[in-house]
């Protein structure tokens, strides 16, 4: 139960990072250019990784990792495109649509290799 309220929690946070009008350089952070694509990224790595922990282990098939790795990169377009139709500042940003997916790749490999590693662990001992 805990595990899921984090990844809604996790999942909303996105949503309002992405959609609230605000610039970062206008609060005095500078970051290096594009640096908004590697928290894209790692925002996106995180909610695929923990929304693959919510799946039981012995309940994974193909069919459930396609459909997650679709939910979640759909997920990241229709933010990128209400961003656009809101108009209050954020845009629309096929790159950043790249780095939400690559995101979502990289946090359900970080997933499966997690869980090899633990499971080849277990039955060690």
């Amino acid at each position: 139960m805990i595990l899921k309220s984090i990844t809604i929690i996790w999942s909303l946070v996105i949503l309002w990072l992405s959609l609230y009008p605000f610039e970062v350089d206008a609060h005095g952070i500078k970051l290096f250019s594009n640096a908004d694509k590697i928290i894209h990224l790692c925002m996106h790595g995180v909610m695929s990784f923990l929304l693959a922990w919510n799946i039981q282990p012995e309940k994974w098939t193909s069919k459930k990792a396609l459909v997650l790795i679709f939910a979640t990169i759909l997920y990241g377009i229709v933010i990128e495109v209400t961003q656009e139709l809101m108009n209050l500042g954020r845009s629309f940003d096929y790159f950043d649509i790249m780095a939400n997916s690559l995101g979502v790749l990289l946090g359900l490999t970080g997933y499966f290799i997690l869980k090899k590693s633990l499971h080849s662990s277990a039955k060690r001992n």
